[in-house]
């Protein structure tokens, strides 16, 4: 029978079985850890009145589990998931209290790892993670000079410190780096909506993320043609997309700049002409009374043309005025004459 340590002790553990009963047993090796899974034989003379008072205080943690909606079905049931993407893609299920109780391979290479995989169940989830990742390094998926690790938590109710994980991951890699390679750790948060609908198109939800952020910076990318490059491939489609439009900002933004100093110089030269042909004038008084002359008659000239505008507009509103009279007078002779008839 298979079950989850909940309690150690020097020589005994108390077990959680899937039937949801807890169970004293004998300790028949000395690691074992709280919250791993064991095997063991059920034998029914146990000397119940021995540890009366720890099953006694278990069944009230039991039946708390139990009221409170976790229990059993907390315990095996997952309650997030965390997705390992190198070009393996790994994904690890954990359960209420962030202990892995499943690894699957969403790829051909993730489920190559996952077969070599052993003893992950009830583990930390830092622990697989890292396990998953050093069986990449030893199958050769990290020999380039420059690596990427992409890691995605669908946990919307944040029960895992993602700080922590991706400090714990980052120095793990770093202990078994050799020579001088290079490994960049991403860490994404996913929703469970978006991790069912990478579920149905098969594509791991991490992989799934870059691709939409991928296609969003080039449009002339599609699903199909991303969904076969790796991780890094991609990570480095974003980065030089986010290259060449940092580089055309740059270019925009020079432009306006060199517009508005070439007509700061223009309006320079303008000022510099003038003052320059104002000084000639006044060097020169025989041209500059020309020049007075000049603009004297001309403003003259449109004084007068002004004013016979004017007298031109003056005698057409007499015009006017006189013929609206008259046609007064002659409603004023047919009335009357109308008048004289009646």
């Amino acid at each position: 029978m298979k079950a989850v340590v909940m309690e150690v002790m020097e020589e005994k553990l108390i077990v959680l079985t899937k039937d949801g009963r807890f169970v004293e047993i004998e300790k028949e090796r000395k690691s074992i850890d709280i919250g791993q899974e064991i095997s063991f034989t059920e034998k029914r003379n146990y000397n119940y009145n021995s540890n009366i008072r720890r099953f006694i205080a278990a069944a009230a943690i039991f039946i708390f589990m139990m009221t409170s909606g976790y229990g059993v079905y907390g315990y095996y049931n997952p309650f997030g998931y965390v997705n390992v993407d190198i070009n393996p893609s790994v994904e690890i299920a954990y359960n209420l209290y962030d202990r892995v109780i499943n690894v699957e391979g969403i790829n051909e290479d993730g489920q190559y790892i996952t077969e070599e995989l052993k003893e992950y169940k009830n583990r930390k989830i830092d622990e697989v993670v890292s396990k998953v990742i050093d069986k990449a390094m030893e199958n050769g998926y990290m020999e380039e000079d420059e690596n990427a690790v992409l890691i995605t938590l669908t946990d919307e109710k944040n029960n895992i410190d993602k700080e922590k994980l991706l400090n714990e991951v980052n120095e793990h890699i770093e202990e078994g780096l050799k020579d001088e390679k290079v490994v960049e750790v991403t860490m994404l948060s996913n929703t469970t909506k978006d991790y069912t609908t990478s579920k149905v198109k098969e594509i791991s939800p991490g992989k799934m993320k870059i691709i939409n952020k991928a296609i969003k910076v080039d449009q002339s990318l599609t699903e199909k043609e991303l969904s076969t490059k790796s991780v890094k491939e991609i990570m480095n489609i974003i980065k030089d997309n986010k290259k060449n439009e940092k580089e055309d900002e740059k270019i925009n933004k020079n432009k306006p700049l060199k517009n508005k100093e070439k007509l700061k110089d223009s309006q320079k030269e303008d000022k510099k002409k003038y003052i320059k042909s104002n000084n000639k004038e006044k060097n020169n008084p025989n041209k500059f009374k020309e020049n007075l002359k000049d603009k004297k008659e001309k403003i003259d000239s449109e004084n007068y043309i002004n004013n016979k505008q004017n007298n031109n507009n003056n005698g057409n509103d007499k015009k006017n005025q006189n013929n609206k009279n008259n046609n007064n007078g002659n409603d004023k002779k047919n009335n009357n004459s109308f008048n004289g008839k009646k």
